[in-house]
């Protein structure tokens, strides 16, 4: 059975308190090296900012109207901590409030009582829309000529024909469908990919999108090129996120099923990398952009480091 994205962030409310949910991150699912994948953890920090500014509006600004602030428009999230599985907390603190705009405090802690932070999350929320002709200002980076994309019809899942423990350490493929682009020969420091999930959920949603800029595998050459100054280990390696700036842009149509998205390394030094990631619908509109700061660890050391954590 094919895990599903809406099971894995449901969030449950805390009695007697609006700001507060709980939610359960299962056991190899959604994880990449058996560590949960840092998309799936920022999906559920924007469910909760955005239940609780619904129960704020209601219960502090008295308005039953339909959300003001339904959509994460921006988030800065610092992952502290690494996650592992179970029941999580998530406590949300709203900072500001106006007629349009919305800002929070996002908190992923283990437990009630066990307050000290894994995610810390600043983010703004308000209303997205879909229509790009309510958009007075674009750039030519907020849209992309998919005439010269490669048609996912024409690509094969990226895990297609391989063995079922394949997916073992990459749990998260289980769930998505993946068709990467032929490697640029030129500059192999790019990822280009079609992504959906595999039993038909739509992407058209700001959770779906919170998940997917963060979904794909930093390009193994791209880590793998650098020399033994970068104390980068020659094989496998584990890229944990330490900080993930999302922006974004619209919404995409209502019922779409794919998403085109494209990851470029900007640089690796010194054990840690960055990289820029686009998410598009299929139409070349710019849905979500993020930039992530992230670690390059030898999987040996990652492996005893989660151990002594979990």
């Amino acid at each position: 059975m094919i895990p599903d994205f809406d099971d894995a962030i449901a969030l449950t409310p805390t009695p007697n308190n609006p700001y507060l949910f709980s939610g359960t991150i299962k056991q190899n699912q959604w994880s990449i090296n058996k560590a949960p994948n840092g998309g799936i953890l920022s999906a559920l920090c924007m469910k909760a900012g955005s239940l609780a500014l619904n129960n704020y509006q209601k219960l502090v600004l008295k308005n039953t109207e339909e959300p003001w602030f339904p959509h994460p428009l921006s988030a800065n999230l610092h992952f502290l901590k690494v996650s592992g599985y179970g029941e999580r907390q998530f406590k949300v603190e709203v900072q500001k409030t106006s007629k349009q705009y919305a800002q929070v405090l996002i908190k992923m802690t283990k437990t009630q009582t066990d307050t000290s932070p894994i995610i810390m999350c600043m983010a703004w929320f308000g209303k997205l829309n879909s229509n790009p002709n309510a958009w007075v200002y674009e750039s030519d980076g907020t849209t992309l000529d998919m005439s010269k994309v490669v048609s996912k019809d024409e690509l094969l899942d990226q895990f297609h024909g391989k063995p079922a423990d394949a997916l073992n350490s990459l749990t998260l493929y289980r769930s998505i469908d993946v068709r990467l682009l032929p490697d640029d020969q030129e500059n192999k420091k790019k990822e280009r990919a079609w992504i959906s999930f595999r039993n038909g959920r739509p992407m058209d949603d700001v959770f779906s999108l919170s998940f997917v800029i963060d979904a794909l595998i930093p390009h193994p050459i791209t880590i793998l090129e650098f020399d033994e100054t970068s104390r980068v280990r020659k094989g496998l390696n584990w890229y944990p996120t330490m900080s993930l700036d999302i922006i974004f842009h619209r919404l995409p149509d209502e019922g779409n099923i794919w998403v085109y998205e494209t990851f470029d390394t900007v640089s690796a030094h010194d054990g840690i990398f960055e990289e820029v990631c686009k998410t598009y619908d299929p139409n070349g509109r710019l849905l979500v952009s993020g930039r992530q700061f992230a670690g390059i660890v030898p999987i040996s050391k990652a492996q005893e480091k989660m151990r002594s954590k979990l």
